[in-house]
């Protein structure tokens, strides 16, 4: 093929060659090849052009767009100073603060709604992170669903979350520096923990669901207790049952 001609398809010279100087091809084959070649090279072109002609609508697009823009600014620019001229130098210098006071209201008004979205988005975007790493801490716990909410909001009531950047990536991390899904993972195996997940071993002493002796302050001693009981209690009497080893059990 000669150069000449400006839609011509120019082959890959050291492909054609490969296949012109591989003798285990037949005439055939070696036919086949070149024509392939050729429709290589002709779709690469194609694609080529393709590109060539998107950039160019792009870029008289943009073009448009900015003497549009320039005729329109230019247009105003028109206007002001034909109604400058038709005032003295005091009115002119009022029309000139009323127009600069109206941009800075405008300006102002503007940055104060996007401000509103980013905050907005960037709430959203803290909860939605927060939210995630709750999943994930919870997805292999069995945990009683009617206590699931209590769980993670004592869990959330013990620990101090802060949003960070680790590695480009934004986590929640506590005052030792673990994740909100390795503390509710932790917290599972806790004797407090314990008291929230499903089929809970029973242990020794009292029956499932006794509540076992009072005490004097009304904790319950025996070893076992019926969850209903065990979550109507306070939250001191709750942390001393489970301190002396006692056991949450589901109702029989």
């Amino acid at each position: 093929m000669t150069g000449n001609n400006p839609k011509e398809v120019f082959m890959n010279q050291e492909e054609l060659n490969a296949i012109l100087e591989n003798a285990d091809l037949t005439p055939e084959q070696r036919t086949q090849a070149i024509l392939d070649l050729h429709e290589a090279d002709k779709k690469g072109v194609a694609l080529k052009n393709a590109e060539l002609i998107a950039a160019e609508k792009k870029i008289k697009e943009a073009r448009e767009k900015a003497e549009k823009e320039l005729a329109e600014a230019l247009k105003r620019a028109t206007e002001i100073e034909t109604e400058l001229k038709k005032n003295n130098p005091e009115d002119r210098q009022k029309y000139y603060d009323a127009k600069v006071l109206e941009l800075e209201t405008k300006h102002k008004t503007d940055m104060e709604a996007l401000n509103a979205e980013m905050s907005k988005y960037k709430a959203a975007h803290i909860a939605r992170i927060k939210d995630e790493a709750v999943a994930e801490g919870i997805k292999e716990l069995k945990l009683i669903p009617a206590y699931k909410d209590a769980y993670i909001a004592r869990v959330m009531s013990l620990n101090n979350f802060e949003l960070v950047e680790i590695d480009g990536k934004s986590v929640f991390i506590n005052n030792t520096n673990k994740t909100i899904d390795a503390v509710l993972r932790e917290f599972a195996l806790t004797n407090e923990g314990k008291a929230f997940i499903e089929n809970q071993s029973t242990g020794g002493g009292s029956p499932p669901g006794s509540p076992g002796k009072p005490s004097n302050n009304g904790t319950p001693t025996g070893q076992t207790m019926n969850r209903e009981q065990f979550m109507a209690m306070p939250s001191a009497a709750q942390m001393e049952f489970v301190n002396k080893g006692g056991k949450v059990v589901n109702a029989a």
